[in-house]
């Protein structure tokens, strides 16, 4: 570790400002923030700083520094550094203290290259998720998600898509909570509607499922299918509101903020394949397709292999190739 030079002091002086509004910005392109919250796992050190600053630079001298916790304290900040490919083993509400995830090295994980690979989470960690901005580039009056499964915890969402209009934020949640499907259509100015559904599975962390909904706008007409089988349909679920273009997908959160707003317990754990989204309601005969093979590599508007358009983040997620779904 390399002594911090009056040269160097200046610097920070003079980019402090650039930090705090970009880097350890929420939204920035270097390190992302997890507000009121701090992780369990292993650190390398943690020594008290003057400035946001000096523990992003500490982090950033260290090769397997995977992100910083910052505790604040009156006049300085508590800094906790963590290494890289250690198990966050929980995150728990910290008032007072962020998370920082290095965003850079954790886009060097690897990537899923075709349709014959597979995403396996093997944490249950806020921190494990890919991301895509921009995923929807236009409204849609009709939409179909699907995915292949295995699950490891009674509650777990792999997939949720989320966009602002209007100052309003407008979500889609496609989870498994308790031994049901939970599905979920909503703006975040009213209350949402969700429904809950049955699936009829044992957790099993080896055995895969395949899962799909499809929903069309006139109606909010919705279907529930289950490894190709019906199991509930209706009405009413964000009838005449088409969903919002410009928005952001994340595999393996619930997004509850755009982009983040994560919380343990919905965190996905286990395997995920063949992920689907169209921009139409697809047919029963489509879903029973669907349902006899992970690898169609199938959707019109995201289909597996785009999965590298996004980025992966966590140390915790392992690209297993070739898939071992059926």
């Amino acid at each position: 570790m390399w002594p911090i030079s009056d040269k160097l002091a200046a610097a920070i002086t003079f980019i402090t400002l650039w930090l705090d509004t970009a880097a350890l910005n929420p939204n920035g392109n270097y390190y992302k923030r997890y507000e009121n919250t701090s992780i369990t796992t292993p650190i390398t050190e943690t020594v008290n700083v003057s400035k946001k600053l000096v523990c992003a630079i500490r982090c950033g001298q260290q090769a397997d520094c995977s992100g910083f916790q910052l505790e604040t304290k009156n006049e300085s900040y508590l800094c906790t550094t963590l290494p890289v490919y250690e198990t966050v083993t929980a995150s728990v509400v910290t008032i007072g203290t962020d998370y920082y995830e290095d965003t850079q090295k954790s886009a060097t994980l690897p990537k899923v290259q075709s349709a014959d690979d597979l995403l396996w989470f093997r944490g249950k960690t806020i921190t494990d998720y890919w991301v895509k901005s921009n995923a929807f580039p236009s409204p849609l009056q009709e939409l179909s998600m699907c995915c292949w499964l295995t699950y490891e915890d009674d509650a777990v969402y792999p997939l949720s898509y989320m966009a602002m209009t209007a100052g309003v934020l407008h979500q889609i949640v496609f989870g498994i909570f308790s031994g049901s499907f939970h599905v979920s259509g909503s703006d975040k100015s009213i209350d949402g509607f969700s429904i809950f559904v049955d699936h009829g599975w044992t957790k099993q962390p080896e055995v895969w499922h395949s899962m799909c909904v499809t929903w069309e706008s006139a109606l909010g007409a919705y279907k529930v299918y289950a490894d190709g089988t019906l199991k509930e349909q209706g009405t009413g679920m964000h009838t005449g509101n088409p969903v919002p273009g410009g928005g952001t997908l994340v595999i393996g959160q619930d997004q509850d903020s755009l982009g983040g707003g994560f919380e343990t317990f919905q965190a996905f754990k286990g395997k995920l394949a063949g992920v689907a989204i169209y921009a139409r309601a697809i047919t029963a005969a489509e879903v029973t397709t669907y349902s006899e093979s992970c690898r169609l590599n199938a959707g019109n508007l995201f289909k597996w292999s785009d999965i590298g358009l996004g980025q992966l983040h966590g140390a915790t997620v392992d690209v297993i190739q070739p898939a071992t779904c059926p």
